[in-house]
């Protein structure tokens, strides 16, 4: 319990900050600068659908229960949680965008091309990481090459110039010059990133169908976490929800698992099939879009087909690790 305790929270709150603000302050400043009809807006527009409610949505039901039956179950409130959002962004942890892709990210902690450790024997999260956001770079090339016939193309395009500048005004730290065809195809892979997995893989089908079971993973402890010994079962009683908290839980965080969206349009691999925005494009991106879905229902299979080795293991570990099954998270950041 001791583990796994306030899961919940963080999955709930921290994902704000890494994946909802991340991608959404870039968004808002690209909505005050491009056009409709500008290329890249279709693409920001894919990823960014209906993501102003998570906050409301999260202060008036996931912290205040007004939104559902149960009772206030954290123990923190809605200010708190709000203020820790915004501790965690205005750090640069999670608002700092090019030393946060995800490769950049991931060799500044150590977890990959380590200076000072050993290489990890198992990376069940990078492996299928890697997978999906190379596949989306390699649909951003084309997308962006099928428009800019070279670099002095997109440092001449007003708006995208238009767009970095006022990024700047709305706290978009880290943000890159956006010089050539290559940095604007890494900025809208790290944007469908943010979108797409961080915030999947802390809100959706990963964290809630793998960890938010109770009794051993409550969402969060109504207590603080004991700093001594020889706790009694009427202490650990005292940290647990009441049967109506239990039940909020439950009601609560089923719904992230989504099971409705399992196999339909909703999911990553039909994250550019949509008819009015490839309606809009040119053959050489429609022929993307299309070899990324072929990718995506390949990788899919692959992962449906995992299973554990004579030793009980897979890829390393204890358990099977499917939350970046393409036909199943949803390709956009859902609230």
């Amino acid at each position: 319990m001791l583990l796994n305790q306030n899961d919940g929270y963080h999955s709930t709150w921290a994902h704000v900050g890494q994946s909802h603000s991340a991608a959404e302050a870039p968004y808002l400043a690209a909505i005050r600068s491009l056009s409709n009809d500008h290329p890249v807006m279709g693409i920001l527009n894919r990823l960014e659908k209906t993501p102003w409610g998570v906050r409301p949505n999260l202060e008036n039901g996931l912290k205040t229960g007004a939104a559902f039956t149960g009772p206030q179950y954290y123990p923190w409130s809605p200010d708190a949680a709000r203020d820790y959002v915004n501790q965690l962004y205005l750090s640069g942890e999670s608002a700092d965008f090019e030393r946060n892709y995800y490769r950049s990210e991931f060799k500044k902690r150590g977890l990959v091309d380590s200076s000072f450790g050993p290489e990890l024997k198992s990376f069940p999260f990078y492996e299928d990481t890697s997978v999906i956001t190379e596949a989306i770079r390699e649909f951003m090339n084309a997308f962006i090459n099928s428009y800019y016939a070279n670099d002095l193309a997109v440092v001449t395009d007003i708006e995208l110039q238009a767009w970095y500048r006022e990024t700047k005004a709305a706290r978009v730290y880290d943000f890159p010059r956006i010089n050539s065809r290559r940095a604007i195809a890494d900025i809208l892979t790290h944007q469908a990133y943010l979108s797409v997995i961080v915030s999947n893989v802390m809100s959706t089908n990963g964290i809630h169908l793998n960890s938010m079971s109770l009794p051993f993973a409550p969402a969060g402890f109504v207590q603080p976490i004991p700093s001594k010994k020889g706790l009694t079962e009427e202490d650990l009683m005292s940290f647990m929800p009441t049967p109506e908290g239990a039940i909020w839980q439950v009601s609560t965080y089923v719904v992230g698992h989504r099971p409705m969206w399992r196999d339909t349009k909703e999911t990553l691999s039909h994250l550019f099939d949509d008819e009015a925005l490839l309606a809009k494009t040119n053959p050489k991106t429609r022929a993307a879009a299309a070899k990324f879905m072929n990718t995506m229902m390949g990788f899919s299979a692959e992962v449906r087909a995992r299973s554990f080795d004579e030793n009980g293991l897979n890829r390393g570990m204890p358990f099977i690790w499917d939350a970046l099954d393409p036909n199943y998270a949803p390709y956009w950041g859902v609230i």
